[in-house]
C-alpha cells in the first residue's frame, strides 16, 4: 500500500553547498524508500517505525531521520545528527569491527 502523505519541500538552493547536497541525497532515497510503506494515519510526523538498533530503542517518525533544508539551514534529525562524527561509536554498538 502506497503512503498516505506526500514528503515536506527540501527546498533545495540553487547552489547548493556540498553539506546541502548530502542532505538532500539522503532525503530523496528516504523519499523513494518510503512510498510503498502504507501506515493507515501515518504523516511525516508520526512516530510509527520501530528502529531496535545501533542504541536507537524507540519508535522514530520520517522527521525524526530525514533532513530537510529550511531558512539556509539543513534540518537536524534524532537520527543523523552528526552521524559522521558519531560513526566509530555506532559501528562499535553494532559490533562492524
Amino acid at each position: 500500500m502506497p503512503r498516505s502523505f506526500s514528503f515536506p519541500d527540501f527546498a533545495l538552493p540553487e547552489e547548493p553547498s556540498a553539506d546541502v547536497l548530502d542532505a538532500f541525497r539522503l532525503y530523496s532515497v528516504w523519499e523513494q524508500a518510503s512510498k510503498s510503506i502504507g501506515v493507515p494515519g501515518m504523516t511525516f510526523e508520526s512516530k510509527s517505525i520501530p528502529c531496535g538498533i545501533a542504541g536507537y530503542d524507540d519508535f522514530y517518525s520520517l522527521a525524526d531521520m530525514v533532513p530537510l533544508y529550511r531558512n539556509g539551514v539543513v534540518t537536524t534529525t534524532t537520527l543523523f545528527d552528526k552521524i559522521a562524527s558519531n560513526w566509530l561509536k555506532l559501528e562499535a554498538i553494532n559490533r562492524v569491527f
